[in-house]
This record gives C-alpha cells, structure tokens and sequence, in this order.
C-alpha cells in the first residue's frame, strides 16, 4: 500500500496535487506535488528543528538544526531522486551525521558536520555562510566536492576525501582535499551551485498547505467511535479505495488509551483529518501493530493544531502545518511541521518514501510521472491534446 494511491481519487485529486515546487538543485526544471513531497522527504520543518536522534530518509529544514546530541539524516541512504540528503535554510548548530547525497546548508556551519557519500553519486556539501567549525565530505572519489560561499574561519576545517573545495571567502582555518581533489580560494563556483532554499521553502509550504485545505475537503465515509479507553476506527474504502475520516472532537478521540482500526477489503489509502483544539498529547498505543501497517498509505491531517507532542508510537504521515511538533516515540512515516523537538527516531518505508520510477522530461513536474504510472503515457497524451483536461 502507498500513499501514491491517492492519486486514484481522480482528476479532482490530480488537479489539486499539481502544484509544483523547484527541486533542491539549481539547474533542475522538474517540480514536486504535495504527494511526491512527501514521497521524497521523512521530514520537513519549515522553522527549526531541536534534534537528538534519526531521521532514516531525507530532510528539508528551512530554519536552524539544534540540540544537545548528534543528530543523524538520511541512515538507510534512500536513492529516491535528486534532492539532497539534507537540506537546511539556516544553520547547523549542533552535530550532525549525513548519509547519502548530499547536503545544502543557506547558513553556516556552527557544529561538527560528517557527511558519508555511500557510493550515492555526486554527494556535493554545499554552505551559503561560513564553516565555523569542522565540515567533512567523505566523498572517495564519487564526483563531491565542497562549496562555501562565505569563509572558512580561524580554527574551522573543511575536508574533502576525493573531492575539491572551493571557497568564495578567505580560508583563514584548514582546507584539505586529499584523494585526488583540489583547494580553489576566492572562487565564483559556490555562488553557482547554491539554491535558493527560501523560495523552495516558500513554494512547498503553499503546495502543503493546499493540499491540506484540499484533503479536509474529502468527504468522510469512515468512522471512529470511542468506547472506554479505545478508539476504534473502521475504515470504509469508496470506489477510488480511499477512506476518509474526520474527527472534529479530537479530545475524546486522543484521550483514549487505544487505537483499534479496522480496514475493509478494498482499502488502499487512509485520510484523517483532524480539526479542532485539543491539548496535544497523543498517548494511544496502536493495537495489532497497526502503527507500522498504517506507515505507509495513511495520513493524519491536522488542520488547526498547534501543539502535539507523540508519546506512544505511531503510525503514519503527520501534516500539521500549524504545530510544534515532539517527538518523544519512534514515527512510522514522515512529518510536516511548522517546528520540531525531535527525541525519537523517524522512520521511512520504501512505499511512502519512494518516487514513481517512471522517467520525467525536465520540462514536466514530477506528479506527472506518477500519473503516467497509473495511466500511460499515450492516455496522457491523448488527454492533453483534448485540452489538457484529466477525465477520470
């Protein structure tokens, strides 16, 4: 089960999901939907992040990466696309650990920073501010370099193992590129190199915050009843195999102890929206492992919270634009928020995680191969000729 198959809710959904999004590489002409968004990030914060533990995908933070640990991106390496392992709008102020390809930071590097290319392809490391501190790229000579737009200060290092580094900035601390690879001072590549996170940042809010407005639209044809300490929700697929809920007493729902789903044949995709005030807290465990099970094809849909703070495990996708998010239990699935406190893992599933492997032309956003994945690229065709209108 994937959340892709939301895409079977037609061309409504089609249409709603077509908001496009600059990927994180500069030279890029495709586009992210709200859909691949989530297929491609395990996190996504568009203020700061407080963090101690892992993240097993990729992550995009517009703000600033905290904490009183290392923090850990990217730990299974997911190869999904293009985008960076890590990208980051402001600046690292903590340690922080990158696997994979990859990693953008708009501010400066103020913390220890490892990242540990893994055979993923052009793992480039590239800074908008200044490295105050050490940046490392263990890059084996699979086409990284590392780029600093600012300067590499006294006492901070950069290193690059089978990569170059090139540094706009005076390099008043250490720059040692070993390997095979090269140091280059006052150099106009990092400025060719960095993208412009605030934009993308930007774009993807309004993309998510769209798709939300859009999924709290979706009529419910499912139902949670709470008796005792248990919630019980029974999943009712429609045609498109979708189930909808939607709980606007959401303190009696997240008062409860339990979580008890129970999903029809012909369910393939869950959508739970949630609005309403409540203070928060979800401490409900989900029986019959069902936290994992709901990882990868559910979404919960917070529309007006501003605070939740997970205290059991749990399972699937949060969307809370609006919230602060802690995490104090391990999340199967990805989160979006306005801010997180990350004290637990969160887990990333090849279904949820995973682009459509269908070739895009860079002059198409990317939503679009997950349509022709379902339809075809001569439906498509045929459809676009007639006006460029998706009839279900």
């Amino acid at each position: 089960m994937s959340v892709r198959s939301l895409l079977a809710l037609g061309s409504t959904a089609v249409l709603a999901l077509g908001f496009s999004l600059p990927l994180a590489t500069a030279a890029r002409a495709e586009s992210l939907s709200a859909v691949d968004i989530i297929n491609t990030y395990n996190l996504v914060v568009f203020g700061d992040l407080d963090s101690k533990s892992e993240v097993e995908g990729k992550s995009f933070i517009q703000g600033d990466i905290t904490g009183n640990n290392t923090s850990q991106y990217n730990i299974h390496n997911v190869p999904n696309n293009t985008v960076p392992a890590l990208t980051v709008g402001g600046s690292i102020n903590s340690s922080v650990t990158v696997d994979g390809r990859g990693l953008v930071v708009g501010g400066n590097i103020a913390a220890p920073v490892q990242v540990n290319e893994n055979n993923s392809g052009n793992p480039d490391i590239i800074v908008g501010g200044n490295v105050k501190s050490t940046v490392s790229g263990q890059f084996n000579g699979d086409g990284g370099s590392i780029y600093v737009k600012g300067s590499i200060q006294s006492g901070a290092t950069a290193k690059a193992n089978g990569g170059s580094i090139y540094v706009t900035g005076p390099i008043n601390g250490t720059a040692d590129a070993n390997g095979g690879g090269s140091v280059h001072s006052n150099s106009s590549e990092p400025a060719s190199h960095l993208p412009d996170v605030a934009s993308q940042a930007s774009d993807m809010k309004k993309t998510l915050s769209s798709y939300s407005s859009y999924l709290n639209s979706l009529t419910q044809d499912s139902t949670v009843s709470v008796n005792g300490n248990t919630a019980t929700f029974a999943a009712t697929a429609g045609s498109n195999g979708v189930a909808v809920f939607d709980i606007s007493n959401p303190s009696q729902v997240f008062g409860a102890n339990q979580f008890q789903f129970t999903l029809g044949a012909d369910v393939t995709s869950i959508i739970i929206n949630v609005s309403g005030a409540f203070n928060g807290i979800i401490n409900a465990n989900f029986l019959a492992g069902m936290d994992k099970i709901l990882g990868g094809n559910t979404i919960w849909n917070f529309t007006d919270a501003t605070a939740l703070d997970i205290k059991s495990l749990f399972g699937g996708t949060i969307l809370a634009m609006l919230a602060n998010v802690t995490i104090d239990q391990d999340i199967e699935g990805s989160v979006i928020a306005q801010a997180v406190t990350q004290n637990a893992e969160i887990h990333a599933h090849d279904d949820i995680t995973g682009v459509a492997e269908t070739p895009v032309p860079a002059s198409l956003p990317l939503f679009v191969a997950a349509i022709g994945g379902l339809f075809g690229w001569q439906q498509l065709r045929r459809r676009k000729q007639v006006g460029g209108q998706l009839a279900a």
